[in-house]
C-alpha cells in the first residue's frame, strides 16, 4: 500500500520500502512507538518465513531505511533468535536458513528521529496567558497526533510516549507582591543596575548604582547572597513541585528557572503519551500562587526576624 503523506514523507516512504522490499515475506507492521523526549523510534513488523527449500538457497533482506538498526527477532512463541543480522549495501542480511522452527517472526528496529519529524508528528499547544483567580493561575494544554486517520491507516498501532509540553509559569508577581518593602526595592534596584551595567551606559549606571546603594542600606545587616539564597530555595524543583499540579492523562516531568535574581517565569515540563485510542489529550496545569505566596512571605519574615536578632556592627 503506497501513501501520500507530504507531512510524513520520511516515516511513510521508510515504510513503503520495507513493504516493497519484504513483499515475498508478506509483512505486517504490527506497531510503531515514537520517543517524543528522547526523539527514537521502535517499528515492529512480522515477517513470514515458510520452512522448506527456500530457506537453504535465499537470504532475508531488510533495507536499512530511515537509519533503522534491528535489535531483536523473535519466533511465534516470543523466543529471541541469536541468529545476527548483518549491515551489506545498505540492507540488513538475514540468513535464513538459521532461523528456528517457526513460521512467523516478529522483527524489531530501532532508529533516532529528528526534531523536525518530531514536531510534524505531534501539535503542541501552551498559551502564556492563563486563567486567574484569587487562589490559582491555570494554563490550558493539548497536545495530539497530526493527521491521525492517515497515520492509522498505515500502522495498526502507534505509540508516542513522553510528549512533552513546557509551560512558562509567571511568578515574578507574585514575588513582588509577597516580599517585604525594603528587600522588593532593593531587588528592583539590582535589576536596574544589572540591567544598565549590560547596555554599557556610563551615565545610567552611576544613577542606577547610587540608587541601589541607598537601598542597600534599607536592607540594614541583612545580606544581599541572603535575599538570593532564599528565592533560589523557593524555585528549586523540589519546593516549587509543590506549588503545581495537572489532572491525567499528564504528569508533572521537571522544573527549572533561572539562577539569577527573581525570574519572570518558571519553566515546568509535562508528559504524557499519545496513541491510535487516545491520539489528543488535553489539561489544565495549575499554579497554586496564593500559597506559593504565603510560602514566600514565611520566608523572607523568617530572615528579617533573624536579621533582626543580629547584632549591629
Amino acid at each position: 500500500m503506497s501513501i501520500d503523506g507530504s507531512k510524513f514523507s520520511d516515516i511513510i516512504t521508510s515504510y513503503d520500502i520495507l513493504v516493497k522490499k519484504l513483499a515475498p515475506y508478506k509483512p505486517d507492521v504490527k506497531k510503531l512507538q515514537f520517543d517524543y523526549l528522547n526523539k527514537t523510534s521502535i517499528l515492529k513488523l512480522r515477517i513470514t518465513v515458510p520452512e522448506g527449500l527456500k530457506r537453504n538457497i535465499r537470504n532475508i533482506e531488510i533495507p536499512a531505511s530511515g537509519n533503522y538498526k534491528i535489535t531483536e527477532i523473535t519466533d511465534s512463541m516470543f523466543n529471541t533468535v541469536n541468529s545476527v543480522p548483518q549491515l551489506i549495501d545498505s540492507k540488513w542480511i538475514i540468513k535464513a536458513k538459521d532461523l528456528p522452527k517457526s513460521e512467523y517472526f516478529l522483527v524489531t528496529m530501532e532508529s533516532k528521529v529528528s526534531e523536525e519529524i518530531i514536531k510534524k508528528l505531534v501539535r503542541i499547544d501552551a498559551p502564556e496567558d492563563p486563567n486567574r483567580t484569587d487562589e490559582t493561575d491555570e494554563y490550558w494544554v493539548h497536545s495530539a497526533i497530526r493527521d491521525i486517520a492517515l497515520l492509522e491507516s498505515v500502522y495498526q498501532e502507534l505509540n508516542i510516549d513522553n510528549v512533552q509540553t513546557s509551560v512558562k509559569v509567571g511568578i515574578e508577581r507574585t514575588f513582588a507582591s509577597s516580599t517585604p518593602p525594603e528587600i522588593s526595592e532593593y531587588l528592583q534596584a539590582k535589576a536596574e543596575a544589572d540591567r544598565a551595567l549590560s547596555l554599557r551606559d556610563r551615565e545610567d549606571l552611576f544613577r542606577k548604582w547610587r540608587t541601589l546603594k541607598g537601598s542597600t542600606k534599607k536592607i540594614g545587616t541583612l545580606q544581599p547572597y541572603e535575599i538570593f539564597q532564599i528565592i533560589q530555595k523557593l524555585i528549586t524543583p523540589t519546593k516549587f513541585k509543590i506549588f503545581v499540579h495537572i489532572n491525567d492523562p499528564f504528569r508533572v516531568h521537571s522544573v527549572s528557572a533561572s539562577n539569577i535574581g527573581i525570574p519572570e517565569s518558571v519553566k515546568v515540563n509535562v508528559l504524557t503519551e499519545l496513541n491510535t485510542k487516545l491520539p489528543a489529550a488535553k489539561g489544565n496545569l495549575v499554579f497554586r500562587k496564593r500559597e506559593f505566596s504565603d510560602n514566600v512571605k514565611k520566608e523572607f519574615e523568617d530572615l528579617m526576624d533573624k536579621t533582626k536578632k543580629k547584632p549591629k556592627k
